[in-house]
């Protein structure tokens, strides 16, 4: 449990930044994402501090983007006295491109779909000159809904960083 809000139900995947569950949030009783962050040591040296900061620098620059393609951020918090950050998100419920891809020939009116929502998704950080550094299957969730429209989301803004090479 995170907060006494989150109950942490299944491990949904895991990379190099951290873990993430599907998870209930209590208050709404709905499912979320929740994405647990570890850093080591983060009060004994500047660099644990140089992560904090850009976390919660992250953390800033996603909850400003507002787009249907874009999973939303929903909380964000540290657990207390422990190196664990954790970031709630939307549910998404489910698969990721890579597993829709792997091994497969995919439609081509398939695929232009695909790439139309990922680059309207990827209008939101540019018109906020924000490169989010980290596209790739594993990062795009496909969902199709009950009109069997699909629906494409882009996750995992941990490489965010703001573009310092504007103009170029």
């Amino acid at each position: 449990c995170i907060d006494r809000r989150y109950d942490l139900l299944e491990v949904l995947g895991a990379g190099a930044m951290g873990v993430v569950y599907r998870a209930r949030q209590r208050s709404l009783r709905r499912d979320v994402a929740v994405k647990l962050i570890k850093l080591q040591d983060i009060n004994v040296d500047k660099r644990d501090l140089r992560q904090v900061e850009r976390l919660e620098r992250e953390v800033a620059i996603i909850s400003g983007f507002r787009h249907p393609n874009i999973c939303e951020l929903i909380d964000h918090g540290r657990i207390k006295d422990s190196g664990i950050f954790y970031r709630v998100m939307e549910f998404i419920d489910g698969p990721t491109l890579k597993k829709v891809a792997r091994g497969k020939r995919m439609q081509l009116a398939f695929v232009l779909e695909v790439i139309d929502q990922l680059c309207a998704a990827l209008s939101e950080p540019h018109a906020h000159d924000v490169l989010h550094r980290d596209i790739k299957p594993d990062n795009i969730m496909l969902r199709v809904h009950m009109d069997q429209r699909l629906e494409v989301k882009l996750v995992d803004f941990g490489l965010v960083r703001p573009n310092s090479a504007k103009g170029s």
